[in-house]
């Protein structure tokens, strides 16, 4: 599953914060509301200490293995840099 969720304020794009999520059920958050997800916390908290927009990228699905995850990057084709 890929999901990209901006939690952006009206800044300018360089002081945006891009963060790449890579897991499993932790990191997509099985059974827990999107806006629980480990992933979406972060960012959450992030925004509030440096006072700087946070873009997620969630790359995770229930019961992956490395193997798996390092496909679904691939497949994901990103062409953005991460912090």
């Amino acid at each position: 599953m890929l999901s990209n969720l901006s939690y952006s304020s009206e800044q300018p794009e360089s002081n945006k914060i891009k963060y790449l999520a890579l897991g499993d059920s932790y990191t997509i958050g099985e059974s827990v509301d999107e806006r629980e997800r480990w992933p979406n916390l972060l960012a959450e908290m992030l925004e509030e200490k440096l006072d700087s927009p946070v873009d997620v990228t969630i790359i995770a699905k229930t019961g992956w293995t490395t193997d798996e995850l390092m496909d679904a990057v691939s497949a994901a084709r990103l062409s953005d840099e991460y912090d």
